[in-house]
């Protein structure tokens, strides 16, 4: 079972704007990853998030945005 690698809480969940638009994982990981860096997040809070996002299957993917984002 993979272990979830700790993360600093962000002060405030940004935002993605996910519902509506391509539910390719890959668009997903791009979409949050746009919002990541308009939010001012380093790389290495982003790396913690992105490693989350691929350790399951897509099933695990849009929960575990959810858990980093607010989504729409």
């Amino acid at each position: 079972m993979p272990t979830t690698p700790s993360i600093k809480p962000l002060p405030q969940k940004p935002t993605v704007h996910l519902l509506g638009n391509d539910g390719h994982a890959l668009a997903i990981i791009g979409q949050c990853q746009r919002v990541c860096r308009k939010a001012g997040l380093d790389s290495g809070q982003w790396k913690v998030i992105i490693a989350d996002m691929m350790s399951g299957d897509y099933d695990n993917l849009f929960p575990t945005a959810m858990a980093h984002f607010i989504v729409k």
